[in-house]
């Protein structure tokens, strides 16, 4: 695979090889953060949610922003949410109030998960 160098290599990565793949091969070199960004803001299908949630290099900015918007989003891509390292310890306490066990449980499993909220 090769590096993308825009949203619509990033987008035909993913749909060919899909987002576990693609965020394992690009951990070094990273997909640069411009194409993350702009990925998260062009209205992304399923398949690309998952792979920004999962891409533990997403910009923490970009997580924080999917997690706001989290009502839009299937328990999959809210799960990845959850276990990413990057996402932000206030989103990983707004995902605490998911009605989903799935995503709770992914939370709980999250090292930066603040231990006052795990109460």
């Amino acid at each position: 695979m090769k590096l993308p160098e825009d949203v619509d290599d990033l987008v035909a990565l993913v749909e060919k090889h899909g987002a576990e793949a693609v965020a394992k091969r690009f951990r070094k070199p990273p997909i640069p953060s411009t194409i993350l960004r702009t990925a998260s803001e062009s209205q992304p299908d399923e398949a690309m949610c998952v792979f920004l949630a999962r891409y533990h290099l997403t910009p923490s900015s970009v997580l924080e922003g999917m997690v706001r918007r989290y009502t839009k989003f299937t328990t999959p891509v809210l799960v990845e949410l959850a276990q990413n390292p990057r996402t932000p310890p206030t989103e990983l306490g707004a995902l605490l109030k998911h009605p989903d066990a799935e995503v709770l449980a992914a939370v709980a499993c999250n090292p930066n998960l603040p231990a006052r909220d795990m109460q």
